[in-house]
């Protein structure tokens, strides 16, 4: 959204409304100012523009109108005139200058020429010898022979020209082109004549020459090639012609008359072409002949014309050779006279030049002057009219110019005015909206408040308040008119989860407003967050958890929302920091994963596998922080906002800030608030300004209230519920998977949308290892772990040995709904049942290990694919395992070696085992190394200690785990890199009962038998006497013979051998006796003794018979009232009153028996119920016998 809009554009657009936090706001009023400067500047702009146009238009007017000014005419044509005048001045003094340089140019050529005249002579004169003082008549013989030597060289050089201008035009008739300047001279000639001669005759006869050879070739081409050929061919063909008639005249004779005929007519062809030919050539030759003389003729008269021509010039060349040079002196006069003619001839030729320059200067001022007056005239006239224009012209520009900044700072007014109106009116939506979403604390509605559905986003932290006058004075301006008496005022908050912390720089003065701006952040994010989805760290060294003392009410409900409780001391702040360390890079690695830029997108898809916020306070930094904390807290503020890890640090402004910690960071990802003049202000651009005001605090009452309900609240919503459906096989899928390879149950969900599987019989994975403390979620882990692989697998893949060692019934479901893959279900076991199961499965190994080495088979695989017996992976359960080594004797001691072979062999037979327990710190008696054979350990929320006992020394992840559910899954044999943080899924006993009788039922249709019946094993309960197959196949069959033995089933034994069974062997001491306060108990056994012996004797084969101590509503009269009713065997009873009846009876039975006389053998069955209660039967001895008293 662009800030500013051109002028012709559309209006700006409005501010929106919404997000609260500081960001937000921020960046909306960073944008309304922005805004606001832009129309500002722009209008200084424009304006700017306006004035710089207007005075370069009225700058360029002025200036054109001073040059009209400047460049008007004179008044008079003087003026005029004068501008002319200097113009034809200037050009008679450049013309002078110019006749003067060209005269003085001459003269010095001509003193030049006479210097080097003179120097000739001299030169010559040397030549000359010196000639004798000359007499007074050799002074008149050489006067008169020197006029006569001038006489005669003026003649010559009159007939030197006359004789160059011949030869020249007899050389052009000879076709010769020559120089005349060449012969006619006015000096004399210095050239040789005769040899002059002998040139042009050469000449001639090269011209005469080339014109021969132009005659011959154009006589010879006149017959062109094509002629030629014509020639030949008329001679040729004749020929041919009569070869031809030869040739037929031999060969044909018939046609003799034709062949003669034709030999005569090319006879006579030949003899004509020949005739032509020669005559043709003939003629051609004569007119060559001709030119030929022509030409000749023509070189005759040349000769002679320039022989004629050069001769007088050699007798003159002759006669002046003859003439003696002695006349030096003569020669200079004469030189120098004509020189100085010359050159009174050039300044005769100067004056004259200055003369007319002169005289011409002077007739054209006169003409100029006249004209220029009139001109003149007219252009005053065009100039004044001129200026008038650029006048009128200049103020339209000026007028145009204002209008136009009119036009444009109405608009720009307009749009300031609506841009004012618009951040009034986001100042008033933001605050409407703070109202609603984050109401003060003095409104009515806390009185009612109810936890939020979902997280609204904004921390309100208190309100920025600024004049209108003073806003719109940050904005550059004010260029346009501004209420004062309207402020502004918007809300400040922190924005979460978006990447927002707090930094409070304040004094000592500040510090209470600081701290209680830090507990309103606190109350408000737990107020605006769904309860458990927000958990505090928080930091108070020098108040030692006072500065937060209304918060620990909190602890009483969820110590994992205060994370364990309020940190005050160095060691337990680094510890802290370094667990949200842990918490980022969990964050970071399982959650996140490159997938997701923030955990707000991860919550967004994650469902109920949410990770919860953490908010970080910390008072009084950097007290009592150490360097290694002070690292943390600063990676906490760079790195913990994209994970959910948000921090308010109140820093002592006393105390320069730590190097780690830098204010960019702050100011990057948060807010800063400082100390100014005993007030804290908004350290950030454009809210510096601005005066903050913080939140009035909420009432104690309100504060209080609040806070127990949070905390019940959050403890309510800490369990996470992941449906069983999420892992649960479709109906297509059940019984799907093979555990040919390996094991892959699905037993929670990891991240957003993955699985997290329970593998074994892959690598190391071969064994797991199961803690947590209670209420962690281990029960709930087994239900879903066998239920699941119950759905997945079939009872031919999969065979269970649970047990349990807990006072509790967490596998009586599994027994309830007849699990069709449980082998042994222990429920509440004692030590020795749990040994007895070690060793039958120890026995099944040795007989795995027998029919592996049968097939040559490694593992379960190769030995299913080897065609043995079909056998399934046996997994043993022990829940509470450390039960067996309670007690240091030779149980414990068994099961160790046990347990310690079956985690090491058992890998290659199918056989693995998962120990559960809620703590491992009393199992000294099971081997570290078999611990360290567990490949896979799944830790659920439990101590530190456990941690690392269950994991590894170096990884206590697991005492950050807080919720039932909330586990780690490693498969590194408890290695920090194997850590995987998954929730375990939640199954309901509705849902466990409905999928195992699915499972049972599927296996009932499908027509599934094991081989053996499951044992089912309870502790602390009654054996069914109905589940007893011993005792069903008897009464399912006809009565025994009369041998039969005396035993009978009286309960479960407590080891897989069978049932445990009273015996009573023929001799003596074969008896039983009961002795317990379990009245009931007691009773049944007895029943169980008299069913047991009646199953295997016919009626009349036995014989019963009971004495009971009790009267008739004790619980073994009515026991033996119903046996009586259904033994076929009969049944007396006697009561106490009868005793001695019924044991004279028993006396004389026994004495006939002995003596031989009873001929009935029958067994006798004595129930004595209630012994001490038969006072008859008390020695008499007995002092402590009272009537209806106990033993």
């Amino acid at each position: 959204m662009p800030l500013t809009t051109p002028v012709t554009g559309t209006s700006d657009h409005a501010l929106g409304t919404d997000r609260l936090g500081i960001d937000a706001v921020s960046e909306r009023v960073k944008a309304a100012t922005a805004q606001l400067a832009a129309i500002e500047q722009e209008r200084a702009h424009y304006e700017r523009e306006w004035r710089e146009a207007r005075a370069t238009i009225a700058q360029a007017g002025q200036r054109t109108i001073d040059r009209m000014e400047k460049d008007r005419p004179l008044p008079e044509a003087r003026g005029a005139a004068e501008a002319v005048f200097a113009t034809l001045q200037a050009d008679r003094e450049r013309w002078a200058t110019r006749v003067a340089q060209v005269c003085a140019r001459m003269r010095k050529q001509l003193r030049a020429t006479l210097e080097q005249r003179l120097m000739e002579i001299e030169r010559s004169h040397a030549a000359v010898p010196e000639p004798s003082p000359p007499t007074p008549e050799m002074a008149r013989e050489t006067e008169r022979r020197r006029t006569a030597f001038q006489a005669e060289l003026e003649r010559l050089r009159k007939q030197v020209a006359t004789l160059g201008t011949d030869i020249g035009r007899a050389c052009r008739r000879a076709g010769v082109h020559m120089d005349p300047a060449a012969v006619a001279t006015d000096v004399l000639p210095t050239w040789d004549l005769p040899r002059l001669m002998g040139l042009v005759r050469e000449e001639i006869e090269d011209a005469q020459t080339q014109f021969v050879e132009v005659s011959e070739s154009s006589a010879y081409g006149a017959v062109r090639p094509g002629g030629l050929l014509f020639i030949h061919s008329m001679v040729a063909l004749p020929h041919i012609a009569l070869l031809a008639a030869l040739y037929y005249l031999a060969s044909f004779p018939d046609v003799v008359p034709w062949a003669i005929a034709s030999s005569v007519a090319t006879q006579a062809l030949i003899v004509l072409s020949t005739w032509l030919r020669r005559r043709f050539l003939a003629k051609r030759f004569a007119q060559i002949h001709a030119a030929h003389a022509r030409v000749g003729a023509r070189v005759e008269l040349l000769d002679q014309a320039v022989t004629d021509a050069l001769n007088p010039r050699l007798t003159l060349h002759q006669r002046l050779a003859n003439i003696p040079v002695d006349d030096r002196a003569d020669r200079a006069k004469t030189l120098q006279s004509s020189t100085d003619a010359a050159l009174t001839a050039v300044r005769k030729r100067e004056r004259a030049l200055a003369e007319r320059i002169a005289a011409r200067f002077d007739l054209t001022l006169e003409a100029v002057t006249i004209r220029a007056a009139e001109r003149a005239q007219l252009e005053q006239e065009r100039h004044r009219a001129a200026i008038e224009r650029e006048t009128a012209a200049l103020a339209e520009r000026l007028s145009v110019c204002d209008r136009g900044w009119g036009d444009v700072r109405s608009r720009l007014e307009q749009r300031w005015t609506e841009a004012v109106a618009a951040v009034r009116a986001y100042a008033a939506a933001v605050g409407q909206r703070a109202a609603t979403l984050q109401p003060a604390w003095s409104h009515p509605s806390w009185s009612s408040w109810s936890p939020p559905g979902d997280y609204a986003g904004e921390i309100l932290l208190g309100r920025a308040r600024m004049s209108l006058a003073d806003f719109a004075a940050t904005c550059d301006g004010p260029g346009f008119p501004v209420a004062a008496d309207v402020s502004l005022e918007i809300p400040v908050a922190l924005g979460l989860p978006s990447p927002s912390s707090l930094l409070v720089r304040a004094g000592a003065g500040c510090r209470h407003e600081a701290l209680r701006l830090a507990n309103q952040i606190v109350l408000r994010s737990l107020a605006s967050f769904p309860p458990g989805r927000l958990r505090l760290t928080l930091i108070d060294p020098v108040g030692l958890g006072d500065s937060f003392a209304g918060l620990l009410d909190m602890a009483d409900h969820d110590e994992a929302l205060l994370g364990g409780g309020i940190l005050n001391d160095a060691t337990r702040i680094e510890r802290g920091l370094e667990d949200l360390i842990a918490h980022l890079e969990m964050v970071i690695q399982k959650h996140l994963r490159g997938r997701y830029a923030t955990i707000d997108d991860y919550n967004r898809e994650a469902g109920e596998m949410q990770e919860a916020l953490r908010l970080v306070v910390v008072a009084d930094f950097p007290a009592s922080f150490s360097e290694r904390a002070i690292e943390h807290l600063s990676v906490l503020i760079r790195s913990g906002a994209r994970c959910g890890v948000h921090v308010v640090v109140l820093h002592d402004d006393r105390k320069p800030l730590p190097g780690p910690l830098d204010l960019a960071w702050f100011r990057q990802s948060g807010l800063i608030l400082r100390e100014v003049q005993g007030r804290l202000a908004i350290d950030r651009d454009p809210l510096h300004a601005w005066t903050f005001v913080p939140e009035p605090p909420p009432s104690t009452e309100l504060a209080t209230r609040l806070i127990g309900e949070i905390g019940k609240l959050a403890l309510g919503a800490k369990r996470i519920e992941v449906p069983f459906t999420s892992v649960a096989p479709s109906p297509d899928a059940v019984w799907s998977l093979s555990a040919a390879s390996h094991l892959s149950i699905p037993i929670g969900k990891r991240g957003a949308d993955r699985l997290q599987h329970f593998e074994l019989g892959r690598g190391t994975c071969q064994h797991a290892l199961i803690g947590g403390r209670t209420g962690s979620g281990k029960s709930t882990l087994f239900h879903v772990l066998v239920t699941s692989a119950a759905l997945w697998y079939s009872p031919r893949e999969l065979e269970f040995h649970l047990i349990d060692f807990k006072k509790g019934v967490e596998f009586k479901a599994f027994a309830a709904h007849h699990l069709p893959h449980a082998r042994v279900i222990a429920i509440e076991s004692d030590r020795e049942f749990g040994l007895s199961v070690l060793r039958h499965l120890d026995q099944e190994l040795t007989r795995r290990g027998d029919s592996f080495r049968r097939a040559g088979a490694q593992d379960l695989a190769a030995h299913r694919k080897a065609g043995g017996e079909y056998l399934p992976r046996i997994l043993l359960l022990i829940d509470e395992f450390q039960e067996f080594f309670t007690e240091d004797d030779a149980i414990a001691r068994d099961a160790a070696l046990l347990l310690d072979r079956f985690v090491r062999q058992g890998r290659a037979f199918g056989v693995h085992v998962v120990l559960g327990s809620q703590t491992l710190g009393g199992s000294y008696a099971l081997a570290k190394s078999s611990l360290g054979q567990m490949g896979v350990r799944i830790a659920l929320p439990c101590n530190e200690n456990d941690a690392h006992l269950l994991l590894h020394e170096d990884n206590d992840a697991a005492r950050l785990l807080t919720r039932p559910g909330d586990g780690i899954y490693n498969d590194r044999a408890g290695l920090v890199e194997g850590n995987s943080p998954f929730q375990v899924c939640w199954l309901s006993e509705e849902l466990e009962a409905a999928q195992l009788d699915h499972v049972a039922g599927r296996a009932q249709a499908e027509g599934w038998k094991p081989q053996r019946p499951p044992v089912i094993f309870e502790g602390n309960g009654p054996s069914n006497l109905e589940e007893e197959l011993d005792l069903a196949a008897l009464l399912a069959r006809p009565h025994v013979a009369e041998d039969a033995r005396m035993r009978a089933a009286i309960g479960q034994s407590s080891s897989l051998k069978g049932a445990a069974e009273a015996t009573f062997p023929a001799s003596a001491g074969g008896n039983v006796l009961i002795v317990g306060q379990n009245r009931e108990a007691a009773a049944a056994t007895c029943g169980a003794i008299a069913i047991g012996l009646a199953a295997r004797h016919a009626p009349g084969k036995l014989r019963l018979m009971a004495l009971d101590g009790e009267d008739q509503d004790g619980p073994f009269a009515r026991l033996h009232e119903r046996l009586a009713a259904v033994l076929p065997h009969g049944s007396v009873r006697h009561e106490a009153r009868s005793l001695a009846a019924a044991l004279g009876e028993l006396s004389s039975l026994l004495e006939r028996r002995q003596s031989g006389a009873d001929a009935d053998h029958a067994p006798v069955l004595v129930t004595v119920f209630a012994l001490q209660r038969l006072r008859q039967l008390r020695p008499d001895d007995d002092l402590g016998g009272r009537d209806g008293g106990e033993p």
